[in-house]
């Protein structure tokens, strides 16, 4: 991203009368390639046109990068950095290479060294066929090192030739993987120094299930208008990261004609509330916790956002089991 684009997104920002807190998470390909000049100046330029905001950046990384400069960078502006880890050394070198080489050793070290600093915002591990039959040897193997996750199923894509066919798991493997963690995760099997490991989306889940607030993740929400906006690297607009890069859901530029971001969110409600409109749901007595899923899933696997979530069955049974 050209930080002129950056600066023009940042004004529009700025004169927003809705919102007065931004978090900004830099993610998408690897962000630390940009190098620590390209940020001093995103951070120059959020001070500068957001005063009387509050901005946060956050980094969604693989955390190879992160050397003592980036460390001294985050430490100075309280930057905290997600990263991801699918298990042990075996497991996570299967699919996460770089020059030939797995990362095992080099992301465990930098998680270590974020926990250090309380710089580490989270650690997601992705489940595919590859791992998800060891899921309690990794999640052992992360209670021994006080690392929480969020087990995120990995999504067909048809941008990734053949790689669904090989990697990819149902939505019943991945309620059943949740119901088997549910289990062992309740009776103490995932425990740091006595206290239970954090397991996304269970904790939210649970969460949901015993609150009357708003649902805690974003797919269960029913509204993710309000909260989300994503911008790719030439400034087109979209409901959310996952829906970047699709064509037909580009909501605008941010050079185009408007003053301020507060037109593109009402823009994105008009989307959010087509997307999520399903007489299917309506009698289900999950509604409440799920809200007809994420309209994404539902255009990954069927092509169409109005579909119910391929997740549905899958959901149930894990909510019915809790």
């Amino acid at each position: 991203m050209d930080i002129e684009l950056f600066e023009v997104f940042c004004k529009k920002l700025s004169k927003s009368t809705e919102y007065d807190y931004f978090i900004f998470i830099w993610h998408g390909g690897e962000p630390l390639l940009m190098g620590v000049p390209f940020y001093e100046k995103v951070i120059h330029i959020q001070n500068r046109y957001l005063e009387g905001k509050t901005a946060i950046n956050t980094f969604q990384s693989n955390c190879t990068l992160i050397y003592s400069e980036w460390m001294d960078f985050l430490k100075l502006h309280k930057i905290r950095v997600s990263t991801s880890l699918d298990g042990d050394k075996e497991l996570h070198n299967i699919n996460r290479i770089k020059n030939g080489k797995g990362t095992f050793e080099e992301t465990l070290e930098r998680i270590k060294w974020l926990q250090q600093e309380k710089l580490l915002a989270g650690v997601v591990t992705v489940l595919s066929k590859d791992n998800i039959n060891h899921v309690d040897r990794f999640l052992k193997f992360f209670s021994e090192n006080n690392i929480s996750t969020r087990l995120n199923p990995i999504l067909p894509s048809e941008r990734v030739v053949n790689m669904e066919d090989d990697l990819s798991i149902t939505p019943e493997q991945y309620a059943d993987c949740l119901i088997h963690c549910y289990e062992k995760w309740t009776n103490g099997e995932y425990k740091h120094n006595g206290r239970n490991i954090g397991i996304a989306p269970l904790n939210e889940i649970i969460y949901n299930l015993f609150n009357d607030k708003r649902p805690r993740l974003c797919n269960f929400s029913g509204n993710c208008a309000d909260s989300f906006l994503a911008i790719n690297p030439i400034g087109d607009l979209y409901n959310c990261g996952r829906f970047c890069d699709i064509e037909e859901f580009k909501i605008a530029n941010v050079k185009d004609d408007f003053e301020s971001i507060d037109e593109i969110f009402e823009k994105k409600r008009a989307l959010i509330k087509w997307c999520m409109e399903s007489d299917d749901c309506n009698e289900c007595e999950w509604k409440s916790i799920c809200n007809k899923g994420c309209p994404n899933t539902s255009y990954l696997y069927y092509g169409a956002v109005k579909d119910k979530d391929p997740y549905c069955q899958a959901y149930k049974k894990l909510f019915e089991f809790i």
